[in-house]
């Protein structure tokens, strides 16, 4: 049985702008348990997001290339 995004999403969409501190990044996700956040502009209009995983390969290689974008599940399977 396939599942639709409506099924797994998240009722509330919790948003930051790219100028939140990394310390209010944190505190967000704790508050709001969230595993990812949505990235908004000036406008309101979403321009990224920013994961768990995110902070976490940032943490552990801040200098990684953003080619490998999708090789995620890869490299945690490699750790």
């Amino acid at each position: 049985m396939w599942m639709k995004v409506g099924e797994v999403m998240s009722g509330c969409a919790v948003a930051v702008r790219p100028d939140t501190s990394f310390g209010e990044l944190i505190a967000t996700i704790r508050r709001f348990d969230a595993g990812a956040l949505t990235v908004v502009d000036e406008a309101r209009r979403p321009v990224g997001v920013v994961s768990e995983h995110d902070l976490l390969s940032h943490e552990t290689d801040p200098y990684r290339e953003r080619d490998d974008l999708f090789e995620g599940t890869r490299r945690i399977g490699a750790i």
